[in-house]
């Protein structure tokens, strides 16, 4: 089975939210949860939307507001365990090179979403399957990275054990041609 990168498979996120919104963005604030009522209308109505709105909304941030974004959708999460809450934050918690990045947590938080049997909105289930799919992935990846990592630190070590012995021999063979050639001195 072929996957689609990290990068590109968000970039289709962003696309499919910019198409159910058409040309209406929301306004860029501290913390979307803030003021969830200054959304477009479009997008109130429609959970799946609001996820995706927000994740455009979250591509937009920098280091330390992407901090306090994360603690404010944590805390919305923990008022209020809706299904559209938990994928917020499962994106929130995809977000490369942040301090918060888990995949782990993001898969589980788009499991239960999955295994919710009164869901807010039936399409965000579809939404949660795709971002389960993207943590398991990354997750995946992750772990093959530090497999490689790994053997790359073995494989030098390796390398470095090698090349100590190499040099060892090289260091006997010249003091074998040396002695040879003071033997072969005196000899003559």
């Amino acid at each position: 089975m072929k996957y689609l990168s990290f990068r590109t498979t968000f970039t289709l996120l962003a696309l499919y939210a910019v198409g159910l919104g058409g040309c209406a963005q929301p306004a860029q604030r501290t913390t979307l949860w803030d003021n969830l009522s200054t959304l477009p209308a479009s997008f109130r109505g429609a959970d799946s939307a609001e996820v995706l709105a927000y994740f455009q909304h979250l591509k937009a941030l920098s280091g330390n507001a992407l901090l306090a974004e994360n603690t404010a959708a944590a805390q919305a999460l923990s008022k209020q365990r809706s299904d559209s809450n938990r994928l917020k934050l499962a994106l929130l918690l995809l977000l490369p090179n942040t301090a918060f990045k888990d995949e782990g947590r993001a898969a589980a938080l788009a499991d239960e979403v999955l295994n919710n049997k009164n869901a807010d909105a039936p399409q965000l289930k579809q939404l949660a399957l795709l971002v389960a799919s993207v943590a398991n992935e990354q997750k995946r990846q992750e772990e093959r990275y530090q497999q490689l990592a790994q053997k790359q630190k073995d494989d030098e070590k390796r390398a470095d054990a090698l090349q100590q012995k190499l040099d060892a021999l090289k260091s006997i063979e010249k003091d074998l041609i040396k002695r040879e050639d003071t033997k072969s001195i005196k000899v003559k």
